[in-house]
């Protein structure tokens, strides 16, 4: 597998986990991993948050864009000396948006903003054409509706 292969791999995994699906998680695991053992020690057990519920967020915010060019000095996202934050990480990938589809059906407001230029992602019109198909108002006059 590709480091992109592996690392949706493990983000599914942890998923899965995080969500309480055990039998699927372990599934997803290697059969002799420390996450293996632990999922066979604790799937028995009741799991102390299952009576719980919480309603979806009404808000999303989500960054779109982790660069910028401009270089300001009084910058406060980390852009005054580089243009990347982070090196293998430079947009909010079209999968996780629709990763996000859920969250913004039942949201009343979505913002889509970045840590550095939202306008330097790739897919910045791709994400606002699809809030604007949802009901949402895009104030970018480029978005693709």
């Amino acid at each position: 597998m590709n480091r992109v292969s592996i690392a949706n791999h493990e983000k599914e995994l942890l998923r899965k986990v995080l969500t309480d699906n055990l039998d699927q998680a372990l599934n997803l695991s290697h059969p002799e991993s420390e996450i293996s053992n632990l999922i066979r020690r604790t799937k028995h057990l009741p799991k102390p948050l299952s009576a719980w519920s919480a309603s979806l967020p009404r808000f999303i915010t989500t960054s779109v864009a982790y660069t910028c060019g401009v270089g300001c000095e009084m910058c406060n996202a980390g852009f005054a000396d580089k243009k990347f934050l982070f090196d293998q990480y430079e947009y909010l990938s079209k999968e996780e948006f629709d990763d996000l589809a859920p969250w913004i059906k039942k949201a009343t407001h979505v913002a889509l903003v970045g840590l550095g230029e939202t306008l330097d992602s790739p897919p910045y019109r791709i994400f606002s054409g699809k809030a604007a198909r949802q009901g949402f108002l895009c104030i970018d006059q480029r978005c693709s509706y």
